[in-house]
């Protein structure tokens, strides 16, 4: 492009005179390529994406075309080779490239003459649905916690701007929030569809306390949700006790049954020196296998524990063995 050739004529006669014409130039005229139509305008996030430009030659110039494109708010740019199929020119912006930001293209068009042309083009990412699957749901209960919610949540990537929050209240007080931590994540799938497993604790709260819950979902495209749940702590019918709460009882007696009431449900036994007919349950029948003091104790899933004092006396015996005149303990 601007190659020019500079020339004259010159006429000489017979006799030797000279005229001469010029100078002229002629100069190889050449235009730069043409870059139309660029496209996509939008993308998928995580997925491929397949940029195309047409891309001419005013002279049919061989053209050679480079594409440009890094992640907006960035500044390096990453440069791919276009191939060519007729004047359209393709090359692809590899999905672990592709951002929940957008994207910025440049092209750049060059024939073999070295006329060059660029054209910027811009790209935005398509909202990406957020889907909360399920969320653990807590009915009312004498546990006062902690409690481990779980949320199973589809089309979100927390390593490129996504969240997933607990959000809960006590007793309508303002909303306390917490982040979700990934506990599972379903690598097989693709990123639109992958289902996640996040997980957060509401603290334990008081006895009669009401405690609502809802999972927030997010990123940069959506935002999402969940339903809000409810659930409070119920006070115990009665403080934890056992009966009868005292006994007294012969070694040789048969098992004698205990009962647990109140507290806070799901009763675990145990016995110093006796044989329990179980360990959990809100009965037990007690077996003595030692004279003397005993007791036996349940607790309850709080750690709240009662406390039965047995006496076990020794077996009746006749000393000595005579006509049954005199009795004693042994």
């Amino acid at each position: 492009m601007g190659d020019c050739v500079e020339f004259s004529i010159k006429a000489v006669d017979d006799e030797g005179r000279a005229v001469s014409k010029g100078p002229w130039k002629i100069c190889v005229s050449n235009s730069a390529p043409t870059i139309g139509a660029i496209s996509p305008s939008s993308y998928d996030y995580g997925q491929d994406v397949d940029v195309t430009a047409d891309v001419t030659d005013p002279d049919g110039d061989a053209i050679t075309v480079t594409m440009k494109y890094r992640k907006k708010g960035t500044m390096a740019w990453q440069s791919l080779n276009m191939s060519q199929s007729g004047s359209t020119f393709a090359a692809t912006i590899p999905g672990t490239d592709a951002g929940f930001d957008g994207l910025d293209v440049e092209i750049e068009a060059v024939d073999t003459n070295g006329a060059l042309v660029t054209k910027t083009h811009s790209l935005t990412v398509n909202t990406i649905p957020v889907t909360i699957v399920s969320v653990t749901r807590l009915v009312d209960t004498l546990d006062p916690g902690p409690f481990g919610i779980y949320a199973v949540v589809a089309g979100l990537d927390v390593s490129a701007g996504g969240s997933v929050e607990l959000s809960y209240s006590i007793n309508g007080a303002s909303a306390q929030i917490t982040p979700m931590t990934l506990a599972v994540t379903g690598t097989s799938a693709p990123v639109q569809s992958n289902s996640n497993i996040y997980v957060a604790d509401i603290p334990e709260v008081a006895a009669g306390d009401k405690v609502c819950y809802k999972v927030i979902a997010s990123n940069p495209t959506e935002t999402k949700e969940s339903q809000e749940y409810c659930y409070n702590v119920l006070q115990p019918v009665a403080p934890l006790g056992i009966t009868p709460a005292s006994a007294r009882m012969c070694i040789t007696d048969g098992p004698v049954e205990f009962i647990a009431t109140g507290g806070y449900g799901t009763y675990s036994w145990q016995s110093l020196n006796g044989q329990l007919s179980t360990t959990l349950g809100d009965k037990v029948t007690y077996t003595p296998k030692l004279s003397g003091l005993d007791r036996i104790s349940v607790t309850d899933i709080k750690g709240f524990t009662a406390t039965s004092v047995i006496e076990v006396l020794p077996a009746l015996v006749i000393s000595p063995d005579v006509d049954g005149k005199r009795f004693s303990p042994s």
